[in-house]
């Protein structure tokens, strides 16, 4: 992935994306930063969903994880 290609695919100059975001890494921050501010506003949004959501929501994340991810796996399997 480049910046380059990002502009390309977002359909935007590559100065715009340079603007926005100065390196790589800046922009992957941004996009973890993303997902895991809707995550946590999805959570706060369903505060106490009943026991079968919470367990469907877990198990979904969890599903996400890859067998790296060692810390999210940890978290992940010991709430069950």
């Amino acid at each position: 992935m480049t910046l380059k290609s990002v502009a390309e695919q977002a359909n935007v100059t590559q100065g715009t994306v340079y603007y926005h975001f100065r390196t790589k890494e800046n922009l992957l921050l941004e996009v973890v930063r993303h997902v895991c501010d809707s995550s946590w506003a999805n959570v706060k949004n369903n505060q106490r969903p009943p026991t079968e959501k919470r367990k469907e929501v877990l198990l979904s994340a969890k599903a996400r994880t890859n067998e790296n991810a060692y810390y999210h796996r940890l978290i992940l399997t010991l709430t069950f």
